[in-house]
C-alpha cells in the first residue's frame, strides 16, 4: 500500500513537470512588436515555474524517506506513527502546492470559479486547524481556536478552507519552537471578520510590497521556511471573489503578524458561483 502511494505521488509530480515542460514548448509565437515583452514575460514565467516544480522534491523526498522506514519494519510504534504523520503532511504540502499552481492559472485565464452553500464557518475552521495540530505540536507551537457561535451562512467551504490553510501554513512556517498561532472571529454587522495572529518573525518593511503578489515571497529569513509565494495571491482572489476583503498588520520585524479577512454575512440564497477575472495590479513580484 505504501509503496503504491509513494508511486502514485511521484507519478503526480512527473506529471505536473511534464505539463509545465509542454506549455512552455507549446506557447505559440508572439508578434513581432511583443517580441521583447513576451521573451521576458516567459523567462520570469520559467524561472519561477521551475522553482515551484523544484520546491516539489522536498515533500517527494520525505514521504519516500518515511515509507522507506515503515517498509523496513524496522522501527517501534512510536516512530512509526511519527513516519505517517510525515507522510500525511508532506502529502498535504505537495497538493497544496499543485493547487497553487492550477488555481493560479485559472485566475489567469478568467475561470477561477466560487460555490457558495450555507456553511458553519466555525466547523470549517476547526476541521482545517485539526490538520494542523501534529505539526504545530512537533514543533511546539501552540494552536489556538475557540469556536464563535455565528449562525451558517453563504460562502465556498472549500475554498475558504484552502484560504485558513495557506494562512496556518504561513503562519506555522514564519514561528519559531515554543510560539503561539490564535485563530478568532468576529461577527459585525453585514460581514464576519476572521483574524490569524501569530508571534513569529514578523515582516520585514521592504518586503511588505511584495504581499498578495504573484511568487512574492516574504522572508529571506534561514529560519524559516519557504514556499511558492502563491499562497497568499491565491487566498486575495478567494475572498475578494466572496466580495470580501484581506489585508495584513504587521508592524515591524520579529513582533509577529495578524492576517484580516472579512466575508460578507449574507443567509439568503444567492447566485452559487463567481469567476474571478485576474486583477492587472496583481503583478509577478521580483525575485526575492
Amino acid at each position: 500500500m505504501l509503496a503504491a502511494f509513494f508511486a502514485l505521488t511521484t507519478a503526480v509530480f512527473a506529471g505536473l513537470a511534464a505539463y509545465l515542460l509542454f506549455k512552455r514548448e507549446g506557447n505559440a509565437p508572439p508578434l513581432a512588436g511583443q517580441a521583447n515583452n513576451k521573451k521576458a514575460e516567459d523567462i520570469a514565467s520559467e524561472e519561477r515555474m521551475y522553482v515551484i516544480v523544484h520546491e516539489l522534491r522536498a515533500p517527494i523526498t520525505a514521504i519516500k524517506g518515511a515509507a522507506s522506514l515503515l517498509l523496513s519494519k524496522s522501527i517501534g510504534e512510536a516512530e512509526r506513527d511519527k513516519m505517517l504523520h510525515v507522510i500525511f503532511d508532506s502529502s498535504r504540502e505537495m497538493l497544496a502546492r499543485i493547487s497553487e499552481i492550477l488555481d493560479s492559472a485559472k485566475v489567469e485565464e478568467g475561470k477561477f470559479a466560487i460555490k457558495k452553500v450555507k456553511s458553519d464557518l466555525s466547523v470549517i475552521i476547526k476541521e482545517h486547524i485539526d490538520v494542523f495540530s501534529y505539526a504545530a505540536k512537533e514543533k511546539g507551537i501552540a494552536l489556538i481556536f475557540e469556536p464563535t457561535d455565528i449562525p451558517q451562512f453563504y460562502f465556498d467551504p472549500g475554498r475558504i478552507g484552502q484560504v485558513i490553510n495557506n494562512l496556518i501554513s504561513n503562519s506555522l512556517k514564519f514561528t519559531k519552537q515554543g510560539g503561539k498561532i490564535e485563530v478568532r472571529i468576529q461577527a459585525k454587522a453585514a460581514e464576519i471578520q476572521v483574524e490569524i495572529s501569530d508571534n513569529g518573525i514578523g515582516i520585514p518593511e521592504d518586503k511588505k510590497p511584495l504581499l498578495f503578489t504573484k511568487f512574492g515571497q516574504i522572508s529571506n529569513s534561514s529560519e524559516a521556511e519557504e514556499s511558492s509565494g502563491l499562497g497568499l495571491f491565491i487566498s486575495k482572489q478567494i475572498i475578494e471573489a466572496h466580495g470580501g476583503e484581506i489585508w495584513i498588520e504587521s508592524k515591524e520585524e520579529g513582533v509577529g503578524t495578524k492576517v484580516f479577512f472579512t466575508l460578507p454575512f449574507i443567509q439568503e440564497e444567492e447566485p452559487t458561483s463567481g469567476v474571478v477575472v485576474s486583477d492587472p495590479s496583481a503583478e509577478v513580484s521580483p525575485g526575492v
